[in-house]
């Protein structure tokens, strides 16, 4: 059984750091959700098919990075799917994915760095 290692000074600030890199991935997987339910607006089918791949491969490697293996999955479908008539229904899926992944940052990451750990409020 692994034991967790003692509180250190410099842990805090690498609390602050991991905290603040969560709070910061839902803009970047924002960014991509958005180029993805903008695609429509794309005339040239080979382009849209290309801005697909790219966003839903972008989102796929900071989701797998991030430990969201759904929404991962859903990004890795969508960037292999070729028929334009099935990217709607996953790109309304990752839309899905992407807000539980958001509500999971939010119910994990607490909202004030200051707070010291729980191991030094004693």
């Amino acid at each position: 059984m692994e034991r967790p290692l003692p509180y250190r000074s410099g842990d805090h600030a690498r609390r602050v750091a991991v905290r603040d890199l969560l709070r910061a991935w839902p803009e970047g997987t924002q960014a991509c959700l958005n180029a993805l339910n903008a695609v429509d607006e794309i005339a040239d089918e080979t382009v849209r098919k290309e801005s697909i791949r790219q966003q839903a491969h972008a989102l796929r490697g900071a989701a797998a990075n991030y430990g969201f293996d759904r929404l991962a999955s859903v990004a890795e479908q969508l960037r292999n799917t070729p028929n334009s008539d099935q990217h709607g229904p996953l790109i309304d899926a990752l839309n899905t994915e992407a807000a539980t992944a958001f509500a999971e940052i939010d119910a994990y990451v607490p909202d004030d760095a200051q707070a010291a750990p729980a191991s030094m409020a004693s």
